[in-house]
């Protein structure tokens, strides 16, 4: 596993050069091609990769989006603006994402231990607020803020372990109210609350 993957999840979430007009009809687990194809490769910046996908060299492009975004200075990252950081700072909090790994979890003021394969549809406290508040992933700060702060791959790759095991449970699709129940309640895809 490398920053390549926690670089995609970022570049679709945050990047300005995605398209967000083009949607899949499912969004499971974004795929290569899927990814190249949305990418804006006349954007500044994006030469390279662009020219190595021309080759038909999927490897090197794929490097290349990653250096991209490693280096690049606009939009800056959303959180940290460390990516050229070489050593970890020497004090280091990382108590709240050694629980993730742990799946030590507590909302609500009730904790659980989970098993290592997150059940994201389990209501493992009989609370549908409980299972609402898990699968808004609050605790994914955590383990962004470790991996950026510590360099240590198994924060990113946790985190790639669980949105892909998220993903697969709940594809995005229209209509996707349909099997949440008349409240909306077991949705795991509930908008915006007030």
């Amino acid at each position: 596993m490398s920053i390549f993957y926690l670089t995609l999840v970022v570049f679709i979430i945050y990047s300005s050069v995605f398209d967000v007009s083009r949607t899949f009809s499912s969004v499971d687990v974004l795929r290569e091609h899927e990814l190249f194809r949305q990418i804006n490769l006349n954007y500044p910046g994006l030469e390279p990769v662009k020219e190595a996908e021309m080759r038909g060299d999927r490897e090197a492009a794929k490097k290349l989006l990653t250096y991209y975004y490693q280096v690049r200075k606009k939009p800056p990252w959303p959180v940290y603006h460390k990516v050229h950081q070489k050593k970890p700072p020497q004090k280091v909090n990382t108590l709240k994402a050694d629980l993730v790994l742990r799946r030590e979890f507590e909302f609500l003021g009730k904790k659980a231990q989970l098993t290592k394969m997150i059940n994201w549809d389990e209501d493992i406290m009989a609370d549908p607020e409980w299972k609402a508040a898990l699968n808004e992933h609050y605790f994914w700060i955590y383990l962004d803020q470790s991996y950026w702060q510590t360099h240590d791959e198994k924060y990113a790759e946790d985190f790639v372990t669980q949105l892909r095991s998220w993903l697969e449970l709940y594809p995005r699709l229209d209509g996707f109210r349909s099997n949440c129940g008349e409240d909306g309640m077991r949705c795991p895809w509930r908008t915006i609350q007030f």
